[in-house]
């Protein structure tokens, strides 16, 4: 008995250890909420103890999720680079994999209300060059489930990848393409790249859209539409999104520098009636107010 307790006492310590590691499931944010990275804000740290805003860090299977090494929040520049040191055991978030480390998230209530995350990602991105490299944004409520919109590599292409993940007893689900890659042209041109993902829980649906080097915002020609069980997962009041930054290869090391992040209330998606005041939906180029300073390099 004495031994069955000492067990049960270290797997609670280890646990408590782990959440205090990685920031804190609870803590939540009322929208919008803006991370510009130009000073110290509480939450989880980086390599040198400076809190970056983002909360908490996405759990994988391992249990090492959270590298502070590979965190690195540079307040005079206002940027926050997520390193990935290039191995095989680097990681990924695909299905059975789940080891990817620093997923950085911050909850918020994704229920009742359509919402948009967005963040700029510095450029150039040439180093994103091999399959299983990748950088941006991700929304969902655990490790099995999320969407992500990324600039990745993959099958020899650059581009866009717009990808989702739902677990089942049976395994794991995408209703979009775990493949497709939508061309933004050269990534050695690319000065910014915003990309932002809206959605709306009355429907279930996810858009994603970019823009390269303050052009048009522009949306990719495709929607996830979650399943209703999913749907309600997703779109939950405990919502968590954040960024990501993957390389699952052998080709050396990259790192993916944010210029900001933000989570809104709003709706973006042509598809959609438009909010008052929130985009212009006569074409694919969209926004009369987004409310962020595109003029900022």
């Amino acid at each position: 008995m004495i031994g069955q307790s000492s067990s049960r006492h270290c797997l609670v310590e280890a646990l408590e250890r782990r959440q205090l590691l990685a920031g804190d499931f609870n803590t939540g944010f009322a929208l919008p909420y803006i991370l510009d990275f130009n000073r110290p804000k509480a939450g989880i740290t980086d390599r040198d103890g400076m809190g970056t805003g983002f909360t908490y860090v996405q759990p994988n299977r391992a249990g090492d999720e959270y590298q502070p090494r590979l965190i690195d929040e540079k307040v005079g520049a206002g940027i926050l680079r997520l390193y990935t040191n290039g191995t095989a055991d680097a990681g990924s978030n695909f299905e059975g994999d789940d080891t990817l480390v620093n997923i950085l998230t911050t909850r918020f209530s994704a229920a009742s209300k359509p919402f948009w995350v967005h963040a700029r990602v510095n450029g150039p991105i040439p180093q994103i060059d091999q399959d299983f490299e990748e950088g941006g944004i991700l929304f969902g409520p655990d490790q099995d489930n999320y969407v992500k919109l990324v600039a990745a590599s993959n099958g020899g292409k650059q581009g866009l990848q717009f990808l989702d993940e739902e677990k089942y007893k049976a395994g794991f689900r995408h209703e979009l393409s775990t493949t497709k890659v939508y061309d933004i042209g050269s990534f050695n041109s690319i000065a910014t790249l915003d990309l932002f993902m809206s959605g709306n829980p009355d429907t279930g649906q996810v858009f994603a859209l970019y823009s390269v080097n303050d052009g048009p915002i522009t949306q990719l020609p495709v929607t996830l539409q979650l399943r209703p069980d999913k749907a309600a997962a997703f779109f939950s009041s405990a919502g968590f999104a954040g960024v990501i930054a993957q390389n699952k290869n052998n080709a050396g090391g990259i790192d993916v520098t944010f210029e900001k992040f933000q989570i809104r209330r709003g709706l973006l998606g042509q598809t959609q009636q438009t909010p008052t005041g929130e985009i212009s939906t006569g074409s694919r180029r969209l926004f009369n107010d987004v409310r962020w300073n595109r003029s900022r390099k």
